[in-house]
Order: C-alpha cells, then structure tokens, then sequence
C-alpha cells in the first residue's frame, strides 16, 4: 500500500474512533438525564465499563481507592499520597 493509501486508511480509522466515542459519550448523557430504576450495583458496573472503553488500554482508568474519611481534613493530601505510596 503506497504513503497516500495508508494515510487515506489512517484517516478513515480516526473517523471511525471518533464517531464510536461520540456515540459512547451520548448514550452516557442520555443516561444521566433519564436513569432507568435499576440496582445501584447494576448501575456502577455499567459505568465501570463505560469507563474502561472511554479509557482503552493506552489511557486505563483507576477506581478511586479511597473512602470519605481518609480525604477529608488537613491531612488530606498526604493521606493520598501515602496510599499512592503503599499501592
């Protein structure tokens, strides 16, 4: 495949991507605006995937590891970074 055939297949790739990702973002919108009554746990997995795909596996995505009282305070920022440290 010649420069010009590659970059025109390129080019087509991005489009694709870029559409998944448009399509992706605006069911993720939808749902925010009209949440079907489901489970929470259903509903935070969902999520969780919508995550992961949005991530892919360049850019993954970390849940956030900590609970409400270890970021809450003064000594927030080094309560991260400790558990940053130990993970």
């Amino acid at each position: 495949m010649d420069i010009a055939g590659r970059l025109f297949f390129v080019q087509q790739e991005i489009q694709t991507v870029e559409n998944e990702k448009l399509q992706q973002e605006q069911m993720l919108d939808l749902f925010w605006e009209h949440p079907p009554v489901l489970d929470p746990e259903v509903v935070g997995r969902m999520m969780q995937l919508i995550r992961e795909e949005e991530a892919g596996p360049s850019n993954p995505v970390r849940p956030f590891p900590y609970h409400d009282d270890d970021i809450i305070g003064g000594d927030s920022v080094r309560a991260i970074d400790h558990k940053l440290e130990i993970s």
